[in-house]
């Protein structure tokens, strides 16, 4: 098994990205074992909160709706759009003040953070 998952089998991926006549930007690819896949960009429209000194994980969730929202999601071909996000924040408005959140009896794991 390990035997397939050599980085050698990465290699053809990369060559055909580099190839004067591929096109591909901004994509992102699942490769091990001889499987290639791209995988596609799909966003919820997503919230903007205001970064002001009421922008916290409890103003967040109160708009939590809005960034698991995908009845109708967006297809970005560059990933992010910052003239767009810049455009969303100019217009946000101020965050209420809310009430904290009670962790008591929960547990959060995170793996992979800011590895890629």
């Amino acid at each position: 098994m390990l035997q397939l998952l050599d980085p050698c089998w990465v290699m053809p991926l990369v060559v055909v990205l580099v190839d004067k006549n591929c096109n591909e930007s901004g994509s992102i690819f699942e490769v091990g074992g001889g499987h290639m896949a791209k995988y596609k960009w799909e966003r919820s429209r997503g919230a903007v909160l205001a970064c002001d000194s009421n922008f916290t994980a409890s103003s967040l969730l109160q708009r939590w709706q809005e960034v698991i929202d995908f009845k109708n999601p967006q297809h970005p071909d560059d990933g992010f759009s910052l003239e767009e996000l810049m455009a969303r924040l100019k217009v946000a408005p101020p965050n209420p003040q809310t009430q904290s959140l009670d962790f008591t009896g929960r547990v959060v794991l995170v793996t992979g953070g800011a590895s890629g």
